[in-house]
């Protein structure tokens, strides 16, 4: 049996042991915020609001002077964040009164961020701000979780909206994010931005800028939601939502034929922009070239191979079983 002295240094040196690894697992967790925090201070949203606020001090002097209202009606000053409205992200809204500007977009958990009301603070400082909120880690893990929906909101304000003689804002707008995952890749591609502004006179939304591709006619769908008069937030989703659905099945058919190439059942791939027109080699041999409409092939050009020609036609998603048996037998 083991003495006490043995087991007196047994329990030091365990409780050495677990001292140390409580250590390891302190620095992980601050590694990890530190990582999430750096990401969230290099997204492009991010960096494009902060060279804002450094050309235009008085429109970061305008939204922090909001915060101060937010700031004096939350009595609560605990470290934990508070229970997130499931409008966190999708309904967001400016509203006026008063002269000045109450930013309702935003979560109370996360208002305090932008308390610092000196118009003086550098993006540096602002950034190390985020970086040493408590709660900061907790409210990038629920957006994240939003935006693997793929349809997310983001407030914005042009500077040109903005009336310095009374301090508050002509027009609202709206930021619309699209992010459609590749599953060949397994992430996110490139996101699509779609930015709404307010029609003053009908009370209602306009397309004002956008990165969707020139092949999709965002006007076109903009004018079927309701023939183009879109006041609520319930009609802005179901825009974004026809969007994201187009340029979902525009990923998809990428996916498809990409995938072709991958498995080697095609070669010299050629697709264009539009994802209309395909051509490729078949064996190394046959080149053929399909137009796409939808999810269908429903054109073929095989220079004067019929056979091949009405086997490729149908459901883009079978290619790969017809080029499969095609190239078996």
């Amino acid at each position: 049996m083991q003495s006490v002295e043995e087991l007196e240094q047994d329990i030091e040196s365990l409780t050495r042991e677990i001292t140390s690894l409580c250590q390891k697992r302190d620095e992980l967790k601050a590694q990890k915020f530190e990582k999430e925090c750096s990401e969230l201070s290099n997204h492009p949203v991010v960096k494009e609001f902060e060279s804002v606020f450094t050309k235009f001090p008085k429109l970061y002097e305008v939204l922090a002077r909001e915060n101060q209202i937010v700031d004096s009606n939350d009595n609560d000053t605990s470290d934990e964040p508070s229970t997130v409205d499931s409008s966190f992200v999708k309904r967001r809204k400016l509203e006026f009164s008063d002269g000045s500007v109450q930013n309702k977009m935003f979560d109370k958990s996360i208002a305090d961020l932008l308390g610092d009301t000196s118009s003086s603070t550098s993006p540096g400082k602002r950034r190390s701000k985020l970086q040493n909120f408590k709660g900061l880690e907790s409210q990038v893990s629920i957006e994240n979780a939003y935006r693997l929906f793929g349809i997310t909101f983001f407030p914005l304000v042009d500077p040109s909206d903005i009336n310095f003689q009374r301090n508050d804002i002509n027009r609202k707008m709206l930021g619309i994010r699209l992010e459609v995952f590749n599953e060949g890749l397994r992430q996110f591609e490139k996101p699509h931005y779609i930015l709404l502004k307010q029609n003053l006179k009908l009370n209602s939304w306009s397309l004002f800028k956008h990165t969707i591709p020139a092949f999709i006619d965002l006007e076109s769908i903009f004018q079927k939601i309701d023939n183009g008069i879109i006041t609520t937030y319930d009609q802005v989703y179901l825009f974004a939502k026809q969007v994201y659905i187009q340029l979902l099945c525009v990923s998809q058919r990428v996916q498809i034929i990409e995938e072709l190439q991958d498995i080697r059942l095609i070669s010299n791939l050629e697709i264009d922009l539009q994802i209309a027109a395909v051509s490729f080699d078949i064996q190394g041999m046959k080149r053929v070239r399909l137009f796409l409409q939808d999810d269908q092939v429903i054109s073929c050009d095989t220079f004067d191979d019929d056979e091949l020609k009405m086997l490729l036609l149908g459901p883009v998603k079978e290619l790969k079983l017809k080029l499969g048996r095609l190239l078996a037998s």
